[in-house]
């Protein structure tokens, strides 16, 4: 049964930088991967020989590097730390072209296909680092300094433009700064840094915070332990643990802050997060004000909630927990778990959970309700939905649309209707053809109070003469009868025969428990008709009857008349 290995992660290089010599640093790459039969199972838990080199490329036979090793593997999954056998030299990662070949020690087929290391192998260069030769040059005329334990050890003006790659360790720490030392760090123009392990970098920044960091920027103050500034300017970290990333800006009020505990401010300009947890993305002027909030970007934007959202926009607001705010320009959320979507100036508020998907105007204040957009809308009732222009209403459970007629429409105080005012005509379309062609429907035209239903001879098919007579025989004996609908109430009263009655003894329609329109006004107009022949011959019967009584008459006349 042939063997094969399937990859879990590459190839990863463990490297330690530090001021200790080369020697010190590890030179292994963790390996971890997974051996299965041909069936793509793993194979049984033991411990596998297997054979690993380093070849110049994919397919060749020369290896720069080779070691065998015994591997545990459980689930067919094992590790291992290449060069814990035979050491690698850090020499052979110079070409950027290597790949990693192993094989079970018992066959003599590798695995394939072999794995190219990747940019983590070659971080055997990083070890060179201690010499610092792609470092940039300190300009000269700027002052380097540093504070250890509170007190300026170093301050210099530099004469010469120094590259840190052109000295010595020692030299380095003479003159650029207290970089490989335990405790405080500082790098660049001088600073205040009064924090244990603190680390400072940048231009006059100050930071007092134990644990802390300022990675660059100017001005920057940070005050809290385990607190990061990246870099920007007159930036605040004041929360434990909080996070201004950068940005801000040469005026003092252009300052980020991350107040709160775990808070951050990733960028923009004059952004404050207050709230434990809160988060700012980016932007101006905005406040996150309350624990777990978020505000993506945007401008002058305000939540004084918990888990409140605002993703973006201008001057948008939301003062409940869990309320949000997609975008968008003006919109207030003061309920709780409310949502605007979108739009501008809109507002969703009370007792939770209303939507508003956009629009201009449009307020939403019943539990559950939804406007899902247009103009000046208002929708008081729970569970309600609206959209269009100047819908107003105030029951639970409505549905109401309205189209662009400049005049209000659904005042009035009533629960689980469906309103729509639609001047131009309502349609509904039930089939289309290949084109999407109408092919049956019905529709209600503008200004009409009727439907009209698709009856177009074109759009019909199977075609079949009726007996009018037998129609009309068989309606003679259907119930017609006077009856309500149990929902209605027995105030309400209808005409008419029921569904199982008229389709036992005609047949028509989709099933025996509805009547359709056109299939009682069919019945109806055969009847008409059947008794319209019935009434015709009728007729001529009268008419002829009419002429013998005539005829009679006048015979009858004459013999009175001879006598």
């Amino acid at each position: 049964m042939s063997k094969r290995m399937t990859a879990l992660a590459g190839a990863v290089l463990l490297f330690i930088l530090s001021a200790a010599a080369i020697a010190e640093v590890p030179v292994l790459i963790s390996y971890q991967g997974r051996l299965t039969d041909e069936f793509a199972e793993p194979l049984p838990d033991d411990d596998y020989a297997m054979r690993f080199a380093i070849y110049e490329d994919s397919l060749s036979s020369k290896t720069v590097w080779e070691e065998a090793q015994v591997v545990t593997a459980t689930r067919g999954i094992f590790t291992v730390l290449l060069g814990s056998v035979t050491p690698l030299d850090p020499s052979d990662f110079d070409t950027h072209d290597l790949f990693l070949g192993m094989r079970l020690a018992s066959e003599e087929e590798e695995f394939q296909p072999r794995l190219r290391l990747s940019s983590a192998g070659f971080s055997f260069r990083a070890m060179y680092a201690d010499t610092a030769d792609y470092a940039l040059a300190v300009p000269a005329g700027d002052a380097v300094g540093w504070i250890d334990a509170g007190t300026v050890v170093h301050t210099e003006t530099l004469t010469d433009s120094v590259g840190i790659g052109t000295t010595t360790p020692t030299e380095r720490l003479e003159v650029v700064g207290n970089l490989r030392t335990t405790g405080k760090a500082t790098f660049g123009l001088v600073h205040t840094n009064t924090g244990a392990s603190g680390f400072v970098a940048g231009y006059t920044n100050s930071l007092t915070g134990d644990r802390a960091t300022i990675t660059g920027g100017y001005l920057n103050t940070l005050t809290a332990d385990y607190a990061v500034i990246g870099g920007g300017a007159r930036n605040k970290a004041r929360g434990i643990y909080s996070v201004v990333a950068g940005g801000g800006g040469p005026e003092v009020a252009d300052s980020n802050s991350a107040l709160g505990e775990y808070s951050t401010v990733s960028g923009g300009r004059r952004n404050t997060s207050i709230g434990d947890r809160a988060c700012i993305g980016g932007g101006y002027g905005s406040i996150a004000g309350g624990s777990h909030a978020t505000i993506g970007g945007g401008r002058l934007h305000l939540t004084n909630a918990s888990y409140a959202t605002i993703a973006g926009g201008f001057e948008d607001t939301v003062l409940s927990d869990y309320g949000t705010v997609g975008g968008g320009a003006n919109n207030r959320v003061a309920g709780p778990y409310c949502t605007i979507a979108g739009g501008g100036s809109n507002f969703a508020w009370g007792s939770g959970y209303a939507t508003i998907s956009g629009g201009y105007d449009n307020e939403a204040y019943g539990q559950y309700s939804m406007i899902a957009g247009g103009y000046r809308c208002r929708v008081a009732g729970d569970y309600t939905f609206a959209a269009g222009r100047y819908v107003w209403v105030d029951g639970k459970g409505n549905f109401v649309w309205a189209d662009s007629s400049p005049f209000s429409f659904g005042q009035g105080t009533y629960d689980n209707k469906f309103l729509a005012r639609a001047t131009g005509g309502v349609a509904f379309w039930t089939g289309i053809d290949s084109n999407g062609d109408k092919t049956s429907g019905a529709s209600l035209n503008a200004g009409s109070g009727t439907w009209s239903s698709t009856s177009d001879r074109n759009l019909k098919e199977n075609f079949a003469p009726i007996n009018e007579a037998v129609i009309l025989e068989r309606l003679q004996s259907l119930d017609i009868q006077s009856w309500n609908y149990i929902a209605q109430g027995d105030s309400i009263r209808h005409i008419g025969p029921v569904a199982q009655d008229l389709y036992a003894a005609f047949g028509y329609g989709a099933d025996d428990r509805h009547i359709t329109t056109v299939d009682a006004d069919g019945i109806a107009l055969a009847a008409i008709k059947a008794l319209a022949a019935v009434n015709s011959e009728q007729q001529a019967e009268i008419n002829d009857l009419k002429t013998q009584i005539a005829e009679l008459r006048k015979l009858l006349s004459k013999q009175q008349g001879d006598r």
